[in-house]
C-alpha cells in the first residue's frame, strides 16, 4: 500500500490516509509510524480516528474496498481474509461521510516527525511505564497541539470546553498573536489528544484527561 500511495503521488494524484495513531497502538508496534511519516513528507494526507478499525480502501470516490486485510504482506498475501469490493459513488460518499462525521485530526509532517522522534525515545526508556499522563507526552510536541497538551496538563482530571479556553487563549494569544480563530485551533488540537488516547470526549463540551495503557510493550 506505501508503494501505491507513493505512486499515485508521483503522478500528481491526491491521496489520504486515515488511520489510528494512538499512544498505545504507536508505541505498541501495531501502527507503522515511522511509514506513516514517510508519506507524509510525499503529499499524502494524513488524518487519525481514535476509534477506528475499519480496513476500507477507496479509489476515485467510487472504487471501494472493505476487507478484514491490514495493509501488510500477511494481510494481503497470506491470510485467509475475506472482503467485499464494489464499484459505487453513493456507497463512497456514505462512507465518507462517515469518516467526516467521526472528525478525523489532520497531521501535519512536522508534526508526524516530533511523533516519530519521541515515540523512538520512549521504546528505548528504561524502565517502561505502565501508563503515560500527558505531562509525559507534551514535551516531544511543538506547535499548537504541544501548547494544548502543556496547558492541559496542569489542568484538573475533568474539565469543560470553557476552562480549556480560559487557560489557553491568554498561551495562544502570546504565541500565535496573528491567529484569528484561536478557538478552532483548540478544538482541533483536542480532538488531536482524544485521537493520541490522551483525552475522551465525555459529552458535548466536556473532557477527561486520559493515560494511555502501555502494557503492550512493557517487558
Amino acid at each position: 500500500m506505501l508503494r501505491d500511495l507513493l505512486l499515485a503521488r508521483k503522478k500528481g494524484l491526491p491521496a489520504t490516509l486515515v488511520t489510528s495513531l494512538k499512544i498505545g497502538d504507536v508505541l505498541g508496534g501495531a501502527s507503522d509510524l515511522a511509514a506513516i511519516y514517510e508519506l507524509s513528507t510525499q503529499g499524502v494526507r494524513v488524518q487519525s480516528i481514535s476509534n477506528l478499525h475499519a480496513k476500507v480502501y477507496m479509489v476515485d470516490d467510487a472504487k471501494v474496498l472493505v476487507t478484514s486485510a491490514n495493509p501488510t504482506m500477511n494481510g494481503w498475501r497470506y491470510n485467509l481474509e475475506i472482503g467485499l469490493a464494489v464499484q459505487s459513488e453513493a456507497i463512497a460518499q456514505q462512507i465518507l461521510q462517515t469518516i467526516h462525521a467521526a472528525q478525523p485530526y489532520r497531521w501535519t509532517s512536522t508534526q508526524l516527525k516530533q511523533y516519530v522522534e519521541w515515540a523512538a525515545g520512549q521504546v528505548r526508556a528504561r524502565p517502561k511505564p505502565r501508563t503515560l499522563p500527558v505531562e509525559l507526552v507534551w514535551r516531544g510536541f511543538g506547535g499548537w497541539l504541544g501548547l494544548v497538551m502543556g496547558a492541559l496538563a496542569q489542568m484538573p482530571e475533568e474539565f469543560t470546553l470553557l476552562e480549556a479556553y480560559e487557560r489557553i487563549l491568554p498561551l495562544a494569544a502570546q504565541h500565535y498573536p496573528a491567529n484569528r480563530h484561536p478557538k478552532d485551533k483548540i478544538r482541533q488540537q483536542l480532538q488531536g489528544l482524544r485521537d493520541l488516547g490522551l483525552l475522551e470526549f465525555v459529552t458535548p463540551g466536556r473532557y477527561r484527561r486520559l493515560q494511555p495503557d502501555l502494557s503492550a510493550m512493557v517487558h
